[in-house]
């Protein structure tokens, strides 16, 4: 069964692919950035030198499409706006989404292999599974956040101090668990809970 990885950052250093990849089930690696060994050099000279850490020897030999140009030049563009963290993230997921699709679209069309999987995480998942349900793909959604119930848990534990602080992620994802949890009209198909905690 051919899965199709769609992955903004490294989360869990890329393990679902490099998983996928060592049972010969990785069609394709989608990612923001991938920055082989021989250009980290490179990367490591621009504003976001984290960025060339993008890379896993266990994906060396696998299928990977990537944005990197795009990425560092969004990551230009945020800094110079000014953007908050939590509007950038947003705004960075909705761009890697945008430019996901077309690849995907072309994946599932020009290659239609029978029951194909689609992957990604969380907050820039919900249009590629759109896309992809359309092309009768099954969506399965990564999820690190520990949603509501511990939200509700951390204000009781520590009152209204957080509040502010919550609110902007709070209202995102409270409006991205109502489209998972309606089972007819979520485009996912299965939630898989990873390890909460690790970065993205």
């Amino acid at each position: 069964m051919p899965w199709l990885c769609h992955q903004l950052g490294s989360r869990e250093h890329y393990s679902i692919p490099r998983a996928l990849h060592s049972l010969g089930q990785l069609s394709l690696l989608q990612t923001d950035c991938w920055v082989p060994p021989r250009l980290g050099r490179l990367i490591r000279a621009t504003r976001q030198p984290s960025l060339a850490d993008r890379f896993h020897s266990d994906l060396a030999d696998a299928r990977v499409r990537s944005f990197t140009a795009g990425r560092l030049t969004f990551d230009l563009q945020a800094t110079c706006r000014n953007l908050t963290d939590w509007d950038c993230i947003m705004r960075r997921n909705q761009w890697f989404q945008k430019r996901s699709l077309p690849a995907l679209r072309k994946e599932l069309t020009e290659a239609p292999k029978k029951n194909q999987v689609v992957f990604a995480y969380s907050y820039a998942a919900c249009s590629i599974f759109k896309e992809a349900k359309k092309q009768g793909a099954l969506c399965v959604l990564g999820h690190m956040d520990p949603g509501p119930e511990e939200i509700h848990h951390v204000r009781e534990c520590c009152g209204k101090v957080l509040e502010s602080s919550l609110r902007p992620r709070d209202d995102a994802l409270h409006s991205f668990l109502a489209l998972r949890s309606s089972p007819h009209h979520s485009p996912c198909d299965l939630v898989v809970q990873t390890r909460a905690g690790s970065p993205p």
